[in-house]
């Protein structure tokens, strides 16, 4: 019996299309997913930290294709995801949790929601916000003369007792994401955050305070508050959070820092070494990973910069495998664009 890993699959599929039979991008997306779909079987994948981001790929592709198969693997996911949770709380092996697991497990099992139009996806994101708030404190904190209401970045226990603690309480892809995550509750009829004062007082603190270590001349995010370096992944990432919020609150100063991260970010588009790192490690003019790209897709649609010399590297990319070992080429994060409203067309072209 051949045990197919995602690399082989891969790497069979693209020998298979053909140079003569050019792929639209959608449906070389299709071929990743059905290869994906095939090396995770019937079973979910363990995951550690962040077990619902394994959903993303079968849910961007149910999103995309309406194949139950791929409804039904994102499924498996989910409930996976939902039972490492205690009441609500989702837990590490070593039974903590941190504002960051919590909030990613909150704002996926939402998408979760919207894309496969179950209502218990949306009750379990809804718990998943109030473990957050039951179980990690918030703490004024103070940083360039501004003073937020934010949740602690320590690990905690179910029962509130810290196990380790994270001096970085202004962590902008953290703050950004606990911010997400209450602005999507907070903007549905359905949700029981909806329209609720407390959830809208915490998506503002946290995004208030992220975007108060940014250096709006250049657009450039500091890491962390005490790492000042502009960390082009995780910016990438808050970017996404912030152009996601925006896209919800529509207001005038939210608008203003996403654009300044437009001007940082927006012309970054060499593949081969635009990645600026400060963590864990420092990389400068690294080769850019296909997860800090997607994250920024919709900054650069939001700021108007036309993505499509980005894109059609990135397709380019992703038929050769081979060229970003350890770096999964499956497309991930199209249903978020589809839920943040931005064309198909900016990313798959017009050709689809």
């Amino acid at each position: 019996m051949i045990r197919w890993t995602i690399t082989s699959l891969l790497c069979f599929l693209l020998i298979g299309a053909g140079p003569a039979t050019r792929q639209t991008r959608l449906e070389f997306a299709e071929s990743l997913w059905e290869a994906k779909l095939a090396a995770t079987g019937d079973k979910p994948v363990v995951s550690e930290y962040y077990p619902t981001e394994e959903s993303l790929v079968f849910l961007s592709a149910y999103d995309f294709t309406h194949e139950p198969r791929y409804a039904a693997a994102a499924e498996r996911q989910l409930e996976y995801a939902h039972s490492r949770e205690k009441d609500g709380l989702f837990l590490t092996s070593s039974g903590t949790t941190t504002r960051d697991y919590q909030a990613r497990q909150t704002y996926n099992f939402y998408v979760a929601y919207r894309i496969l139009g179950e209502v218990k996806y949306l009750r379990w994101s809804d718990e998943c916000a109030d473990a957050l708030l039951r179980v990690i404190p918030r703490r004024a904190h103070t940083v360039n003369g501004q003073m937020h209401l934010l949740f602690r970045g320590d690990f905690y226990r179910p029962d509130g007792t810290m196990t380790v603690e994270n001096s970085e309480t202004i962590d902008p892809n953290q703050n950004s994401e606990v911010a997400l995550a209450f602005s999507l509750l907070f903007h549905d009829v359905g949700s029981r955050w909806f329209d609720d004062a407390r959830a809208k007082e915490i998506a503002h603190e946290e995004l208030a305070a992220a975007m108060s270590i940014q250096d709006m001349k250049t657009g450039v995010l500091s890491l962390t508050e005490h790492i000042p370096g502009g960390d082009t992944a995780y910016g990438s990432y808050a970017s996404f959070s912030w152009t996601w919020c925006q896209l919800l609150w529509r207001e005038k100063e939210m608008d203003e820092h996403v654009r300044a991260q437009g001007k940082w970010l927006g012309p970054l588009m060499d593949l081969s070494r635009d990645s600026m790192r400060f963590y864990p490690t420092v990389i400068e003019h690294g080769r850019v990973p296909y997860w800090e790209a997607y994250y920024r897709l919709p900054l650069l649609w939001y700021c108007g910069v036309d993505g499509s010399k980005l894109t059609a590297d990135l397709f380019e990319r992703m038929r050769h495998p081979e060229q970003t070992p350890g770096d999964s080429v499956v497309p991930t994060a199209w249903g978020y664009y589809d839920l943040m409203g931005m064309p198909r067309a900016y990313f798959l072209g017009k050709s689809r």
